[in-house]
């Protein structure tokens, strides 16, 4: 019996972004950039942007 491998999906592929594209979407001195990125990758959303940042939308000095 061989094993028969699911479909690939790709809603749940991860999109790395393109380095160039996020420095002019985000703050160079955001300290929860990598943190951001990484909840990103483990909940297979499929692009990252600081645009959507509920920190950045508060206006906390956390995320500027």
């Amino acid at each position: 019996m061989t094993k028969s491998w699911p479909e690939p999906n790709p809603k749940r592929w991860i999109r790395i972004p393109n380095p160039e594209e996020s420095v002019k979407e985000r703050e160079l001195d955001c300290k929860e950039y990598k943190n951001c990125l990484t909840h990103a990758a483990n909940h297979f959303w499929n692009g990252f942007t600081c645009r959507f940042c509920e920190l950045r939308k508060e206006g906390k000095n956390d995320a500027k």
